[in-house]
Formats: C-alpha cells, sequence, structure tokens
C-alpha cells in the first residue's frame, strides 16, 4: 500500500501532496518509484496534475538535498527489447491484465470504431509505452489507477473495469477495501461511496467475499451478505435470507424487512427475516442509510426522504434476482420502520402487501413530540430559528 496516496496529486492538492511525497521516500520508495507514480498519474488525470505533481516533488528533494538527506534514486527502467510493434505489444499487455487470449487484429468496436486514434493511443502509449516500464509492477499501477479514479470521481465505470484488472494481477479485495478506507478519510466521503458500491457489485459478480461474515445457517434458513445502490448513491448493506430446501428453478415470494428507529439488520429485523425465510420467503433485512454497514453521511441519523427509498432501492433489488417473484414482494416494517414501510408502499405499487409491529409514526413524534407535547407556536419558532441557523 505504501504509495498510494501519492495518487492524491490527482486532485491537485500540492500542499497535501508534500507531505505525503515525505512519508513515502521515509517508507523506503525510491526516487524513481515515486517519479513513475506522478507520470503514470498523466494518463488518468491530464499532463497539467502530474507535471504540478512532479515540480512539487523537485522542490520537496530539493529541499532535503539542502538538509543533507540523500535520497536513493533506485533502479530505472530497463531496456525494451520486444521489436513488435507497439500496438501489439500494448495489446498483448491490456489481454495479460484481463486474463484473456489477446484478439486478432485491431479493436473495431464502441469507441474504438467511432475513434480509431485513441484506440491507438491507448495500446501504444498507455500499455505499451508506460505499462512496459518495470519501475512500478502491474498491481502497482491498478493500484494507482484505481486511487486516481476513486480520487477523481465520477467515473465508476472506469473504476470498475480497474477494480477488475487489479483482482486479477493479485490484489485482494481487503487492499482495495484500505484504499477506499483512505479515500474516505482524505478525500471525500462521497467518493469513498460510490466505491464501495462499485467494489460490492464487482465482487457480487466475481463469487469473491468482500470479507463480511454472513450469520450462519440456522433452522436450514442460508444467509447471504448483499448490497446495493438506492437513488442517492449511497450503498446499502443487506443479509439476504433463503428459505431451507431452497431451489434454483423455483421462483419465491419475498419480503423486506425494515428495522426500528436506531437498529441495525442483525437485531429485530433480522429475527423476523429469519423466520419468514423459514416460513418459505426470500426475505432481506438490511441496514437503512446512515446506519450499520450501510452508507450514509453524516452517521447516525434519520432522514425520512432516506428511509423510505431505502425500502424501494430493495425492491429494485429483489425485482432483479433471478429467483423472485416480481409480482410477490411485500415489506414488513418494525417499530419507527414500520412508518417509513407505509409510506413506501404508497407511492411504490410494486409493493404488494404492507404488514408493521409495534408502527411508529416518527413524523409525527418529530414535529409534535411525544404525546404531542410541542404546540403549534413551538414548531413556528423552531423553523424560525432552523432558517436563522441556516442563513448563519
Amino acid at each position: 500500500m505504501k504509495g498510494f496516496r501519492l495518487s492524491f496529486s490527482a486532485k491537485g492538492d500540492l500542499d497535501r501532496l508534500k507531505p505525503e511525497l515525505i512519508a513515502g521516500l521515509e517508507a523506503g520508495l525510491t526516487v524513481n518509484e515515486i517519479k513513475e507514480v506522478l507520470v503514470h498519474l498523466y494518463a488518468y488525470s491530464g499532463f497539467p496534475r502530474s507535471l504540478r505533481g512532479l515540480q512539487t516533488f523537485m522542490s520537496v528533494l530539493e529541499n532535503r538535498k539542502a538538509s543533507g538527506i540523500i535520497d536513493n534514486m533506485g533502479r530505472e527502467a530497463s531496456p525494451i527489447t520486444d521489436s513488435r510493434d507497439k500496438y501489439t505489444r500494448g495489446k498483448d499487455i491490456l489481454s495479460e491484465l484481463q486474463g484473456v487470449t489477446p484478439p486478432e487484429g485491431r479493436a473495431t468496436a464502441g469507441y474504438a470504431g467511432f475513434s480509431p486514434e485513441i484506440e491507438t493511443f491507448l495500446k501504444e502509449h498507455l500499455f505499451a509505452d508506460v505499462f512496459e516500464r518495470d519501475v512500478l509492477t502491474y498491481a502497482q499501477r491498478e493500484m494507482v489507477t484505481v486511487a486516481v479514479l476513486m480520487g477523481i470521481g465520477g467515473a465508476e465505470p472506469m473504476l470498475n473495469s480497474h477494480m477488475n484488472l487489479s483482482l486479477n494481477v493479485g490484489v485482494t479485495p481487503a487492499q482495495l477495501q484500505q484504499m477506499i478506507a483512505v479515500v474516505e478519510v482524505n478525500v471525500s466521503k462521497e467518493n469513498a461511496e460510490a466505491a464501495k458500491v462499485v467494489l460490492d457489485e464487482l465482487l457480487q459478480r466475481r463469487g469473491l467475499s468482500s470479507g463480511k461474515k454472513a450469520p450462519e445457517m440456522v433452522n436450514g434458513v442460508r444467509v447471504e451478505k448483499i448490497s446495493f445502490p438506492n437513488r442517492f448513491n449511497n450503498n446499502v448493506a443487506g443479509n439476504l435470507y433463503f428459505p431451507a430446501n431452497f431451489d434454483v428453478n423455483k421462483k419465491y415470494p419475498a419480503i423486506v424487512v425494515g428495522h426500528p428507529f436506531g437498529g441495525v439488520k442483525e437485531q429485530t429485523s433480522g429475527l423476523h427475516a429469519q423466520k419468514m425465510a423459514e416460513l418459505g420467503y426470500i426475505t432481506l433485512a438490511f441496514d437503512a442509510t446512515h446506519y450499520g454497514e450501510s452508507g450514509g453521511y453524516p452517521r447516525y441519523i434519520e432522514s425520512p426522504e432516506t428511509r423510505v427509498e431505502d425500502f424501494s432501492a430493495a425492491v429494485d433489488f429483489l425485482s432483479n434476482h433471478a429467483r423472485v417473484n416480481p409480482q410477490a414482494i411485500g415489506v414488513i416494517g418494525i417499530c419507527g420502520g414500520g412508518g417509513y414501510s407505509v409510506s413506501a408502499a404508497q407511492i411504490d405499487h410494486r409493493i404488494k402487501a404492507v404488514a408493521t409491529i409495534s408502527m411508529y409514526d416518527m413524523g409525527r413524534a418529530r414535529r409534535q413530540g411525544l404525546g404531542d407535547v410541542i404546540t403549534y407556536d413551538q414548531r413556528m419558532k423552531t423553523l424560525d430559528e432552523i432558517g436563522e441557523e441556516r442563513t448563519g
């Protein structure tokens, strides 16, 4: 992981880059390794970011030299001895990263057919000129690329592709999760959440574990860790329960179970999901946005709009599950989750049945207090104060 944070120069934050450059040198990275990272950046964040990063690095090295610190230059890239044309070499390197046999001829589909020039630059320059330089390994280059894409944000399709390549060349899911944690602290929580969605979906497609241990099977019910995005681009984490004697050739009715105010899926909602699965349903208990393993910042807040959306996002997931009958999806809401489940059913007609347990009207409780002790005038005064705080 050392050197990973150097890729944050893709954001152009040179003041924060300086201490990371120093930390990289102190951790044992050579001058040439750091230069290679900063050069690699240009392919994904542009020449200006790469050049400013290199200029900042030059300044760091000069200051350290003036202080009597002589840094290890490290080895240079090996000479290229392959005499084949660069397009062929780049195509072979990309195929090696993908774990496939190199295709015959040039690519002509999609962007390659629309802009043959960019296809040439991609193969000849990025995957031949850049990736052939062995100062960094393929795994290190992919980690740098993933870091850049997470840092700049808004490039989720490319992030998915390079996370996949990273796994192909030996980067582990745990390392990718660690990178996301670094992004969350050093770049933005929003970028980290988007990356979590991409990684979770990728790991599910590849049949790999995210490292989160699912509950053990009870009474023949199998539990699977899953996640899905809501329309606010938050990653919602859930446990999917399969009934005993589950038949992969059958479509099952399904139930979404929402937890109480302040709860998580391993508590009451999980208990009810387990019981309903024992009765023959596929069930889904999830952590509401801002809670548990789900995304959403700040943490541990009640956002009624988001809580209602989470139910519909869960229905999205179940409706697209191969073993669920999309015409037979219901919801159960517990306590505060009960009010949200009713609201969701009012606007989402895919929900065919609703049941609540100890339903509580969270909206009324927030507006009027427990036992309706807050008067109309007090509510209006509170709204005025909130407006003043927002203005200030």
